[in-house]
């Protein structure tokens, strides 16, 4: 394998249109960097399901980073190193866990809730029907992302309430993290970390191929900001109202232009393919 560049990206309000979850405006630059052999690795909170579903969509073959960093994927096909490695399976790919499973963060969801009396509802508390009535997924969509192994979104509730506020300290009690993505707070043990994912999977790659090589992160939120902490080369770009999440990366770092729009700049003038 011998590759200029990896590139590391978030999806929901990054490679993919928030609102809608257009795939299709940033298809072109996805083709021309597979076609010169760039790995593209998906980034996010999204399931195994989800991501492999996208990945087809472009006709990818790659690692991806799942469930905000709790584990990577790796086809089996994809380089027989990653099989000499500790690891379990998920349908063909090679799976690397490094976070605690959804049984253990929903008993704690659960348990707090209750305490602090907190009307919060996430993926496991509520119907297909009423999941697609907040996020307007389709059916099949909700069959993709109830697939959790190692995580819950919150999706109906007080957020801005002083329990809501402890809720989260008592979930970091027991070493599980609640972080706000792009739409929705996701629940995940302390030890899934995008930034800590990305850094096992550039060692690993650094053992399989002899050429130098930059990492690029491509994100919209504040739950990318391991992500891009982490990567040679960040890039921030613009939420639907024409912000930017409140994260400390360099000006020079945020592209002026709005989530897969923002990604196709990002490959045509800073990355270098046009």
């Amino acid at each position: 394998m011998v590759f200029p560049h990896i590139i590391f990206t978030d999806l929901d309000g990054s490679l993919l249109e928030l609102e809608s979850y257009n795939h299709t405006i940033a298809e072109e630059k996805v083709t021309e960097l597979s076609r010169q052999g760039i790995p593209i690795i998906f980034c996010s909170s999204k399931t195994f399901a989800e991501q492999r579903y996208y990945q087809k969509f472009y006709n990818l073959s790659a690692p991806m980073i799942i469930e905000n960093g709790a584990a990577v994927a790796i086809p089996q096909s994809y380089h027989p190193y990653f099989n000499n490695l500790p690891h379990t399976f998920i349908d063909d790919h090679l799976l690397f866990s490094f976070a605690e499973g959804s049984q253990f963060i929903l008993e704690n969801i659960d348990r707090i809730r209750k305490k602090l009396d907190l009307k919060l509802f996430g993926y496991n508390d509520l119907t297909l029907s009423e999941i697609s009535s907040i996020t307007q997924l389709s059916e099949m969509e909700l069959t993709r992302t109830t697939q959790r192994l190692f995580s819950e979104t919150l999706l109906v509730g007080d957020f801005t309430s002083p329990n809501f506020k402890k809720m989260r300290q008592l979930l970091f009690e027991v070493n599980l993290q609640c972080t706000p993505g792009s739409k929705f707070y996701t629940i995940t043990g302390i030890s899934s970390n995008k930034g800590k994912a990305i850094n096992w999977l550039t060692h690993h790659y650094k053992q399989i191929t002899s050429s130098q090589f930059s990492t690029i992160g491509i994100g919209d939120s504040f739950n990318d900001l391991s992500m891009l902490t982490e990567v040679d080369r960040p890039f921030l770009v613009q939420k639907p109202d024409k912000t930017w999440a409140d994260i400390d990366i360099p000006m020079s770092a945020k592209i002026e232009k709005i989530g897969p729009f923002g990604w196709n700049e990002i490959i045509e003038h800073h990355v270098g393919f046009s």
